[in-house]
């Protein structure tokens, strides 16, 4: 994956503004008198200042996600001036190129719900009785930026929860932040997201995942068997379920439909069938869900 970092001084200049421009809108760069295609995927950039300029600022509205950082507070500046560099590389997972373009590939078949065009709406004529700026093309990146969420999230439709997003992308000082915020949850109910609360669920539901046995076997020969994707398959979708949670099937039955490849056209499937008699008691894929080589998607209990 190619990561980009620019650093640019806030003084107008038409040749570097019309070169960036040109490197972020087409993905091309001039050098010399040959225009050359750019393998860009992503760009951050940082300031010490918001631009002010009418130049600056079509540069400004291409960044999509906004992120305001404080000088560092009274009581972390002692932490500050104690912290020892860290020359090591970040142990984080990441995605490949096949799957970016995956992504990018299917999230264009992702839908707006109405609720989410209607909030949108509301959203661009609050923009304005605010005097926010928001370009055309800035709602169009926030529109592909919400069918990529939903599409990586298992859903085949943008929810308005999905829109949580935007509050991070349509302000243009620091004190509009809050303000944003504020408009989506008078919009959608002050308890869209409480973090607290998500994270006292997940540590319980963590605790009962950890009490389950992956393979228990009784006096009655019952079986519970993990769903795998298939080694052979590096990335894909849940193309479709064939039997429901809990509807007895027999040994060699279609369980589900997997579509494999990166291409929107061409792509290849392949099938997962029932080990044995039994029924599927978990899912834990739902259609449309990214998938990779051997992760598991579902429990089966025999008969």
């Amino acid at each position: 994956m190619v990561y980009v970092a620019l650093q640019v001084l806030l003084c107008p200049n038409s040749a570097i503004l019309n070169a960036l421009l040109t490197l972020l809108n087409e993905r091309e760069f001039d050098n010399g008198i040959i225009r050359e295609k750019s393998p860009l995927l992503s760009v951050v950039g940082a300031s010490n200042e918001l631009p002010e300029s009418e130049e600056l600022s079509a540069l400004f509205d291409r960044f999509l996600f906004r992120q305001y950082v404080a000088p560092v507070s009274r009581q972390g500046f002692k932490q500050l001036l104690t912290l020892k560099n860290n020359d090591q590389d970040l142990n984080v997972e990441q995605l490949s190129l096949e799957e970016v373009q995956f992504i990018q590939n299917n999230a264009n078949h992702i839908e707006l719900s109405a609720e989410v065009v209607n909030f949108l709406v509301e959203l661009r004529k609050w923009c304005h009785e605010n005097q926010i700026q928001v370009s055309d093309r800035r709602w169009r990146k926030i529109v592909h930026m919400l069918k990529v969420s939903a599409f990586t999230n298992g859903q085949s439709t943008v929810s308005i929860w999905d829109c949580w997003l935007v509050q991070h992308c349509i302000w243009e000082k620091p004190e509009q932040v809050e303000l944003v915020a504020e408009m989506y949850e008078q919009y959608c109910g002050k308890a869209v997201i409480n973090v607290d609360n998500l994270v006292k669920v997940v540590e319980v539901l963590e605790k009962e995942v950890g009490k389950l046995p992956k393979s228990t076997q009784s006096n009655t020969q019952v079986d519970i068997y993990e769903l795998k994707v298939p080694k052979t398959i590096k990335a894909g979708v849940i193309n479709r379920w064939f039997k429901a949670e809990n509807v007895l099937c027999n040994q060699d039955e279609i369980l589900c439909e997997l579509r494999i490849g990166i291409e929107t056209t061409g792509f290849k499937t392949e099938v997962i069938r029932a080990p044995t008699n039994g029924k599927i008691t978990k899912k834990f894929k739902t259609e449309t869900h990214l998938i990779q080589n051997d992760e598991i998607i579902g429990e089966f209990l025999t008969q």
